[in-house]
């Protein structure tokens, strides 16, 4: 969990709009406005050895990739 802190702000750096903390953790979640720089985040974090799920918003809820 002490890591957290220091990946948030690597998202942040990739291009996310804002990256948070949800819950008690340890997930992190950040939302991006393109899918390259969400695709570039979600590849650094593989890279660190982190589960990563990809969502996109639909009209109702999301879409898992």
């Amino acid at each position: 969990i002490d890591k957290l802190p220091k990946n948030i702000e690597e998202l942040k750096n990739a291009g996310a709009i804002n990256a948070l903390l949800t819950g008690s953790g340890p997930t992190v979640f950040a939302i991006y406005n393109d899918f390259i720089n969400a695709s570039k985040a979600s590849k650094l974090l593989c890279d660190m050895g982190y589960n990563v799920i990809n969502a996109t918003p639909v009209d109702c809820g999301i879409e898992i990739e």
